[in-house]
């Protein structure tokens, strides 16, 4: 748990955006304390005292310091993109996450790709304007490729007349 930490620690870290995981370790962990929640506007009404205790860690990674406030009795904890453990076990679980999502939307494409085939169909046979904008589209391609078909043979017959 984040409250039993003391400097020198080793803490792990995730960066679910890099796809990236570090070692730092435990600079500061304040006692715990009981966090006050803010204040939307000056015309809410008064907020009663939190009932969860956190407490500040101070983390050195990659020659930087960051400080994040982190439920006492955690082990795993968010922040942004980032998860901090108090144990490489929390740090896998998290990676096993990740990749089981990644192969789950690679997985997915095919479907996906089946979907947008059936819907443009679909849309085909019920919406006659999208129909009329495909048929348009279609032409519109066809007169592009005649066109590029065209100056392809005028720049073979200039090539052969030089």
């Amino acid at each position: 748990m984040f409250k039993d930490l003391r400097p020198g620690y080793p803490v792990y870290v995730f960066d679910r955006k890099a796809i990236a995981a570090s070692q730092g370790k435990i600079v500061r962990v304040s006692e715990p304390y009981f966090e006050t929640p803010k204040q939307e506007t000056s015309f809410s009404m008064p907020v009663a005292q939190s009932t969860q205790r956190v407490v500040d860690v101070t983390i050195e990674r990659e020659g930087r310091t960051a400080t994040f406030v982190i439920c006492e009795n955690l082990e795993v904890a968010y922040a942004g993109d980032l998860t901090i453990s108090t144990n490489k076990a929390g740090i896998t679980r998290e990676i096993e996450v990740l990749k089981v999502q990644s192969q789950e939307a690679v997985a997915s494409v095919e479907h996906h790709k089946a979907v947008i085939e059936k819907c443009t169909d679909l849309l085909g046979e019920w919406d006659t304007d999208y129909r009329d904008r495909a048929a348009t589209e279609k032409r519109l391609a066809g007169v592009e490729d005649s066109v590029r078909n065209i100056e392809k043979l005028l720049k073979e017959l200039t090539a052969t007349k030089e």
